[in-house]
């Protein structure tokens, strides 16, 4: 998740119920789970009590602060440039000013809170101090530590991955034993009861929205953050057994499981699907997974290398390896920046997106305490940070500094209204001096939504020892370099006021009015000339569409091919084959093509059943010589007909296949697919005729159809033949007369007709 977005609370370690294993978020530490300025990054070592500001960008150690006992149990969460030191083993928590690394002293927002139940979650406008052992909350002002309201009863039992913070500064918890889930937003407690079934859970933050993963019913629950509600539900491929991370995406409703049978899965809780699955390798201890830059990061501990998966086109781009084997180092995302880090020893460093590993040592083994920052925010002398050049920048604050004036009376500008010594008339030389206050802003037209730098300067160049900030909207900071966002754009301007403390205890305030205007945006249009659609956010394009977005807004685009086409290929902001594609709004219009494939129009296959008692005949049919016929093209009509092989005795029946119920020996077939067509044959009827020769003769007929003196021959004929015979007397007659059927027929000629039926043929002879 976007580490800037998101912050997850520490409830750590693994929980195995019912045969699943579940891992919580932030495997070990809350450093995991930050919000960060400029790529920098506060992490906790343990061993030596400290906390180490990283600089990304430049991959050097910015700032050591001392912040506990070497060895105790130690985690860092930070919100902007702030960070939250808990001190698990004394159960106290610290606030680290960014911008002067000052520390306030140990605090106790819930008393006996030691041990690893003792966490704190930040959200950008809330801080809230858990005891996850007990089940106890309490809303903490973020700047002084002290707990403001009641101690709030959160569930009876919590476990890892059980609790998540919001963008909004809403805490959500699962009850692991009843299933209710808990939403805190300030002093506002609601609950949704038996949301999910007992047993394991884990609450996660995609695109702004909780998701509640149910691993009873192995399902993850999209949740409505204004009222509890469940949106939607996505079935998850676990397994009984499994033992799984999860983690949410910061601009997108996907969540990412990591299951430690070898792999990664791709869920989008808006579309209710486990999109992708991508193989790792299996029995590995593995982390849960952090998004940037389009590419996923996952840690694993086994190897000691980070798995990079590109999100696009969903395979593995690399696997650097960052640290030794076995070692549960934690890993978090910032600005296109990914950072790693081993609580426990002096190692951590900065994985590019290309898979590139900077290491970076945050205080030096040998002498931990060399590099910090001492009680008046300077670097001992001759001292040097690990990892970072001479000339560093001078850090200001650190762990217990004095918070009463110097005890010089002859300092310069100090103030003592009660010594008669240093009278406080302006013409005293020795009288505090007026400060000259100037506040800095880096933006012109700052607008809704966008950060803005601020910093405030006295003339004589000291270094401010406090500064408060009112930034008009109800919002507070503080340190002498800020950055903050106003979320509503109006006419009328905002009334940003720094209250500053100096060294030598003078104040004074400084004011400023900055006007913010509406965010900037720019137009994404996206064209599809034909064959599909392509959605997402407010585009739903079948052809040309526009829609206009503020800068870095990222927007998941999906093409859908119609009916006889494929997913085609991406132009413009947009590259590859893949079905979807994530375009980050930049600072000028954009353009997007998707191309679908038109797919060849298909042929097929007509297939003849070869008959011995006939044959089909038709087109590229000719059975039974060539009884199939291939890449005939859809639509195309073949004709065929069937003939019988004995057509003096048989004749065709009916049609079987494509052809059924066809009535006629003759048949057309379309093919709108693999079609195939048989015949079958009859015996043909017959009617029987009865020959009669009187005297002395004989008559022939065809197919020896011969009947010879004072006989009676019969022949059983096909009806609808035409027969005949032909008189042939004795040497000692003549044919005289034909009779029966034949009857008309003349002496001189045979006798001829078509068998519709049984009859008698009679041929008379007589002697000469």
């Amino acid at each position: 998740m976007r580490i800037g977005q998101r912050v997850v609370a520490a409830v750590v370690g693994a929980v195995a119920i019912g045969g699943v294993t579940v891992v919580g978020l932030n495997q070990g530490n809350n450093a995991g789970n930050v919000r960060l300025l400029a790529g920098s990054a506060w992490f906790a070592s343990a061993k030596v009590g400290q906390l180490t500001l990283l600089d990304g960008a430049s991959a050097e150690v910015a700032a050591q602060v001392r912040v506990s006992s070497p060895g105790n149990a130690l985690e860092v969460v930070q919100q902007g440039a702030t960070a939250y030191a808990v001190d698990q083993t004394t159960g106290t928590v610290r606030r680290i000013d960014g911008g002067t690394f000052d520390s306030t002293p140990p605090a106790e927002p819930i008393a006996d809170a030691h041990g690893p139940g003792l966490s704190v979650v930040a959200g950008p406008t809330a801080l809230y101090t858990l005891d996850t052992s007990r089940g106890l909350l309490t809303d903490t002002d973020p700047r002084t530590l002290d707990r403001r309201g009641e101690l709030m009863s959160v569930a009876s039992r919590l476990a890892a991955g059980t609790v998540a913070v919001d963008d909004a500064g809403t805490l959500w918890a699962v009850d692991t034993t009843d299933g209710n889930l808990t939403r805190v937003a300030g002093a506002d407690k609601t609950i949704r009861e038996n949301l999910v079934k007992p047993g394991t859970s884990i609450v996660t933050i995609a695109n702004g929205h909780p998701v509640v993963v149910d691993m009873t019913d192995r399902k993850a629950l999209n949740i409505d953050r204004d009222n509890s509600r469940t949106v939607s539900t996505t079935d998850l491929d676990v397994r009984t057994d499994d033992k799984v991370q999860v983690s949410g995406s910061p601009h997108a409703d996907r969540i990412y499981v990591v299951a430690a049978r070898g792999v990664l899965s791709v869920c989008d809780t808006a579309e209710s699907r486990c999109s992708a699955a991508i193989p790792l390798t299996a029995g590995s201890d593995y982390g849960a997974a952090v998004e940037a830059g389009g590419r996923l990061f996952v840690p694993d501990y086994t190897t000691g290398q980070v798995w990079i998966v590109d999100l696009h086109d969903n395979r593995v781009l690399a696997r650097p390896t960052v640290l030794r084997p076995n070692v549960h180092f934690q890993l978090l995302t910032r600005d296109g920046l990914v950072f790693y880090n081993d609580a426990k020893s002096d190692l951590a460093g900065v994985i590019q997106l290309d898979g590139t590993v900077r290491q970076i040592t945050k205080y030096d083994a040998n002498d931990p305490d060399k590099g910090l920052v001492d009680r008046a925010g300077q670097e001992p002398s001759g001292s040097q940070k690990p990892g970072t050049p001479t000339n560093n920048l001078t850090n200001t604050g650190a762990t217990n500094a004095p918070t009463d004036r110097p005890a010089d009376t002859n300092t310069p500008g100090t103030n003592h209204p009660t010594d008669p010594g240093h009278p406080n008339d302006p013409g005293h030389p020795n009288d505090p001096q007026p400060l000259n206050l100037t506040i800095t802003v880096d933006s012109a037209s700052p607008v809704a939504g966008k950060p803005v730098n601020l910093r405030v300067d006295d003339s004589s160049g000291t270094k401010p020892h406090d500064v408060t900030w009112s930034f008009g909207d109800g919002q507070n900071g503080d340190g002498q370099e800020v950055a903050h966002k106003w979320d509503r754009a109006r006419e009328a301007p905002y009334i940003v006021t720094a209250e500053v403390t100096m060294p030598d205890g003078r104040t004074g305030k400084a004011t400023v009015n900055i006007t913010v205007g509406e965010v900037q945006k720019y137009a994404l249009t996206v064209t599809v000339p034909t064959g599909g659609t392509v959605d997402g956010g407010d585009i739903h394009c079948p052809t040309t569409c526009t829609t206009d977005l503020a800068e870095n807004v990222v927007v998941t685009l999906t093409a859908t091919p119609t009916n006889g086409y494929s997913l085609g290929s991406w132009g413009g902001a947009c590259s590859g084959s893949a079905a979807k594609c994530d375009v980050r709004m930049g600072t000028q219009p954009m353009n997007v093509t998707h191309s679908f494939t038109k797919n060849p129009d298909p042929t097929y296959t007509l297939t003849a059943t070869k008959n011995d008692k006939g044959t089909i005949k038709g087109g590229p049919i000719d059975c039974g010589y060539t009884c199939a016929a291939a890449n005939q093209p859809k639509d195309s009509v073949i004709r065929l007909t069937a003939t019988a092989s004995f057509s003096s005795t048989e004749e065709f029946d009916s049609w079987g296949g494509a052809c059924a119920g066809v009535s006629g020996a003759t048949c057309d077939v379309k093919m709108t697919k693999d079609q195939q067509v048989s015949a079958s044959y009859r015996k043909k009827p017959t009617a029987r005729v009865t020959v009669k020769v009187f005297q002395h003769g004989f008559i022939n007929g065809e197919a020896a159809r011969h009947c010879s003196s004072d006989q009676t021959c019969g022949f059983d004929i096909p009806i609808g033949d035409q027969i005949g015979w032909a008189p042939s007397p004795d040497i000692d007659s003549t044919f005289d007369h034909w009779g029966g059927v034949c009857s008309g027929f003349s002496r001189d000629a045979a006798c001829e007709f078509v068998v519709n039926g049984p009859v008698t043929v009679e041929a008379h002879f007589k002697n000469h």
